[in-house]
C-alpha cells in the first residue's frame, strides 16, 4: 500500500494576511490555502514546511495523520489563557510536550498506532472536531489535559519522579455527558438511590458540599486507576486474578534517563 500524509493547519484568533498567505503558497502548489488554513495530502512526496516553525508564525491547531499509523496534533494559546507551567504538569511522558514562544504556549500530542498501520487514514473533517478542546482550555477547562495524562500513565510513559497533576471532575454528567454507557453499577448488595439527570444537575449546581465530595470521590477513583495503570508493568502482583499490584522494583537513575 502506498505512503498517505495529511497535514491541515487551522488559524483561530486571526486570519492570515495576504503577504503570510502567499509565504505558505511558496512551499507547496497545489495545497488548499485560505484565510484561516492550510491542507495538504502527500503519497509520494513530504511536506516542505517546519510544523512547530509554523505554529509559532501562522496558526493555532494543527493535525497530522499517517497511513503508518502517526496521529500529531497541535494545538497554540496565549499564555494569558493557559499558564505553561500548569500546562507541563500534565504533558510528560513521551506522548506530550507543552512549550511557551513569544507569549503562545503550544501543545504537542503524539500518538502511534502501530497495529493499525497501513490502514488508510481520513483526515478531512478531524482537526474541525478536536478544535473545542482549544476552547475548553482557554476557560480554564483542563480535562483534556487530564486525560492525556492518564493515557501517559496508561501506556507505562511515566518515570518515577512524575507526580500526578490535579485531578479534575470525571464522570458522565459531572462532565457534561448527558448519555451514560451504563445504566447501572452497583458493586455493593443493599438499597439504591435512583434519580432522573435534571435534578441531579440542579443540585450539582448549587451545592458546594456535593461537589466537594464528587471531587474527592473522583480524585480517588481516578488516581488509583492510573496508578494501577502506570504500574502494571513495574509491579510484582501479589493476587494475579485480582490485578493487585504491591511491590515494584527499584529503577535506576540511567534506566530512566534512556527512556527520556
Amino acid at each position: 500500500m502506498s505512503e498517505y500524509q495529511y497535514y491541515e493547519f487551522q488559524a483561530i484568533d486571526r486570519p492570515l494576511t495576504e503577504k503570510e498567505m502567499g509565504e505558505l503558497r511558496s512551499y507547496s502548489t497545489r495545497a488548499r490555502i485560505t484565510s484561516t488554513s492550510f491542507v495538504n495530502d502527500y503519497s509520494w512526496g513530504n511536506f516542505k514546511g517546519n510544523e512547530d516553525a509554523w505554529m509559532e508564525k501562522y496558526f493555532d491547531a494543527f493535525l497530522y495523520l499517517a497511513n503508518w499509523g502517526t496521529h500529531v496534533f497541535k494545538l497554540r494559546l496565549p499564555a494569558r489563557l493557559l499558564d505553561a507551567k500548569t500546562a507541563r504538569l500534565y504533558c510528560v511522558g513521551e506522548r506530550a510536550a507543552a512549550r511557551e514562544k513569544n507569549g503562545k504556549v503550544i501543545l504537542t500530542f503524539l500518538s502511534e498506532e502501530e497495529e493499525k498501520g497501513g490502514d488508510w487514514v481520513e483526515g478531512e473533517g478531524q482537526l474541525s472536531s478536536l478544535i473545542s478542546v482549544r476552547a475548553e482550555l482557554a476557560r480554564g477547562d483542563l480535562r483534556g489535559l487530564y486525560l492525556d495524562w492518564l493515557l501517559c500513565a496508561q501506556s507505562g510513559d511515566l518515570g518515577d519522579e512524575d507526580i500526578e497533576p490535579p485531578a479534575c471532575s470525571g464522570f458522565p454528567l459531572y462532565w457534561g455527558v448527558n448519555v451514560s454507557s451504563l445504566r447501572a453499577l452497583v458493586p455493593v448488595s443493599g438499597p439504591a438511590w435512583r434519580m432522573s439527570a435534571a435534578p441531579f444537575c440542579r443540585e450539582l449546581g448549587h451545592s458546594l458540599a456535593l461537589q466537594r465530595r464528587l471531587n474527592r470521590y473522583l480524585y480517588v477513583l481516578m488516581a488509583g486507576r492510573a496508578q494501577a495503570a502506570a504500574c502494571t508493568r513495574l509491579a510484582t502482583p501479589l493476587f494475579p486474578s485480582e490485578g493487585i499490584a504491591v511491590t515494584f522494583p527499584a529503577q535506576s537513575r540511567s534506566g530512566r534517563e534512556n527512556r527520556s
